[in-house]
């Protein structure tokens, strides 16, 4: 009895080494109770979903299911407790009452005789399904530029009247836990032969069945030399520092040539003791999320090269007013250095906004917080920025917001152009103007200024309206020859 008992603690002890190593949430649900919680581990995942399991523990499942997928997971939980296991996407509600995004896998479970159990797998999927959002909308930033020139604890899970069905069960239980989760996972001793896998990692190295890796090494089962020198590696740092190795990006070379990302964690085996027996090593795929964050990076890469070659300045300022992006034609309109422009906040920058008279912008009346408070466009804004010397800049501004999966404003992209030249010289033609009325007006002789094409009076100035003894208002728009003598 006493061997039965250092036998199933070291179970437990391996039992919580594994699931303190997966980062997916673990349920056990009791599928004619309204699917009430019986189980729930403490992962990080838990946490980031803001619960604990005695938060979670005596509720439904499905209160914690948004309600637009509340039918679609329904279904799902009764099925399941009659078919086999099930995989689907929906949204979970955290603390926040916020819908996120979750994979669930679902496993009908014969606890007792009689007694049925469903264990549901949760994965955090909210930063894959965020990435595919920004690949999606990633043409639309485009198009706008365009326009804009997871200790898992899981000891007194049953009460069973017999030790030995609590044995039994809980080697029942570590089985299903490992083959339905997504994970690879396998076990060495010290010596770095294999003492066990789940289907998934036999799968993987391509034998038939995780019994017929026992006692094997990566050298007899691996095809990549290079693969069983880094596992070597790296279970051994663990194995004699005896410290836990968590999330390390890598890559395996599969059989075929193909190449799959995987994030590692890496366990030393430590039974009821305190000695090292082992290692345990789980790792899962995450080829998708590696090249949606490539591709997410090209596009991001291939943004940056369009900005900073576009004729028109781009400044690109976060809701907050901090500016994150200069090109460099806006460095030459604003006649400011980047790394002056760089990570500064507008209201604390050395410019100061004028509308086209002059005067300063009122806070509400200035181009971000316009942006940031209607989530519009805005064309052709003529503004004036007044440097600390108060030399001043003409500038006409587009702005458009750029908008997350959420509708929410993620930053705001500016182009800027120059248009002081254009102002000033506006400016001289009126002045210009105004001096040529003023000298045409106080004339010693009658000038006419007549409009050819239409044949009609333009202008009179009040020496001829003295002489032809005519008012203004007889002379001005109408035809030439009402004053010219017919012969």
């Amino acid at each position: 009895m006493i061997l039965d008992q250092k036998k199933h603690e070291d179970l437990v002890a391996e039992y919580n080494t594994l699931l303190n190593m997966v980062h997916d949430l673990i349920l056990i649900v009791i599928p004619d109770s309204d699917f009430m919680i019986e189980y729930c581990n403490e992962c990080d995942y838990l946490n980031s979903l803001g619960y604990s399991s005695k938060k979670l523990i005596g509720t439904s499942f499905l209160d914690f299911v948004d309600q637009d997928n509340f039918n679609q997971i329904a279904n799902i939980l009764k099925k399941t407790s009659e078919l086999s296991s099930r995989y689907d996407e929906f949204k979970l509600i955290n603390s926040k009452k916020i819908p996120v995004w979750a994979e669930i896998k679902v496993t009908p479970f014969e606890k007792d005789e009689g007694s049925s159990r469903l264990i549901i797998s949760l994965k955090d999927i909210t930063k894959r399904k965020k990435l595919e959002a920004e690949i999606r909308i990633s043409e639309e930033r485009f198009k706008k530029i365009a326009n804009t020139i997871p200790e898992i604890r899981f000891w007194k899970l049953f009460n069973p009247k017999k030790f030995e069905e609590a044995l039994q069960s809980s080697y029942e239980l570590l089985e299903n836990v490992m083959e339905n989760i997504p994970q690879y996972i396998y076990w060495k001793d010290t010596d770095l032969n294999y003492l066990g896998c789940n289907d998934n990692y036999a799968k993987l190295i391509g034998i038939d069945s995780p019994v017929s890796i026992i006692h094997k090494s990566d050298g007899e089962l691996l095809w990549d030399k290079n693969q069983v020198i880094h596992n070597e590696k790296n279970e051994k740092d663990v194995i004699n520092s005896k410290k836990a190795i968590f999330r390390t990006t890598e890559f395996w070379i599969l059989r075929n040539g193909n190449k799959i990302w995987v994030n590692s964690n890496r366990v030393p085996l430590i039974d009821s003791d305190e000695n090292i027996v082992g290692i345990l090593v789980t790792f899962e795929d995450i080829t998708e999320r590696k090249i949606a964050e490539e591709t997410l990076q090209l596009e991001h890469l291939r943004l940056e090269r369009i900005m900073e070659t576009n004729p028109a300045g781009i400044i690109s300022i976060d809701k907050k007013g901090k500016v994150i992006y200069v090109n460099s034609q806006a460095e030459k309109v604003l006649k400011m250095e980047k790394n002056i422009l760089l990570n500064t906040y507008l209201h604390e920058s050395k410019f100061h906004m004028l509308d086209e008279k002059g005067v300063p912008l009122e806070e509400d009346d200035r181009p971000l917080q316009i942006i940031v408070a209607t989530k519009k466009s805005l064309y052709d804004q003529k503004i004036i920025f007044e440097t600390p010397n108060k030399n001043r800049i003409y500038v006409s501004l587009n702005g458009s917001p750029l908008l997350d999966s959420q509708g929410e404003i993620e930053n705001v992209i500016f182009t800027v152009a120059d248009i002081t030249e254009k102002v000033l010289a506006e400016e001289r033609i009126r002045e210009s103007e105004k001096k040529y009325r003023d000298l045409l007006e106080t004339s010693s002789v009658g000038i006419l200024e007549v409009d050819v094409q239409n044949e009609a009076i333009s202008f009179v100035n009040l020496k001829l309206i003295e002489i032809m003894g005519y008012q203004e208002n007889e002379f001005l728009y109408e035809n030439l020859n009402k004053i010219i003598h017919p012969d």
